[in-house]
C-alpha cells in the first residue's frame, strides 16, 4: 500500500519557539535586510530611500539615513575587529554605490555607475 505523504507548504517547518519581530518603519517595499558580524544591529533599505539600522534585541530603530534613490541591496562589513555595525554598503536601483558611517550617520563614499569608489 502505498503511504500519502502531506503536501507542505513553504513556511511549515518555522521553529516557533523563536521570537519574532515586525520592524514597522519604511513606508515602501523592503528589498534588503542585513544583520551585523556579532548580530546585534539589522539593517534594512528599499524603494522609500531610507536606510534603517535596528537593535536586534530590542527591536528599536538605531538610525535612519536617506539616500538619493531607492536601494536594492545593504550589507554590513564583516571585520570582527571594529565596533559592531559601523560600516554599510548600499546599492541602488541607479547603479551607484555608497558606503555608510553609522557612527556619523552619512555617506563616506560612493561609486556612480562604472566608476571607482571615491569619498563624497
Amino acid at each position: 500500500m502505498e503511504s500519502k505523504k502531506k503536501k507542505r507548504k513553504w513556511g511549515d517547518e518555522v521553529n516557533t519557539s523563536i521570537p519574532h519581530i515586525t520592524l514597522p518603519g519604511h513606508t515602501h517595499w523592503v528589498h534588503s535586510v542585513s544583520f551585523s558580524a556579532r548580530g546585534s544591529k539589522a539593517a534594512s533599505c528599499g524603494w522609500d530611500q531610507l536606510l534603517k539600522i535596528w537593535d536586534v534585541a530590542t527591536g528599536q530603530e538605531f538610525l535612519s539615513l536617506i539616500s538619493k534613490g531607492r536601494l536594492r541591496s545593504c550589507a554590513f562589513s564583516l571585520s570582527k575587529e571594529e565596533e559592531d555595525g559601523v560600516f554599510i554598503a548600499s546599492a541602488g536601483g541607479d547603479g551607484t554605490v555608497n558606503i555608510w558611517d553609522t557612527r556619523a550617520g552619512k555617506i563616506i563614499a560612493f561609486a556612480p555607475t562604472s566608476q571607482i569608489l571615491t569619498p563624497p
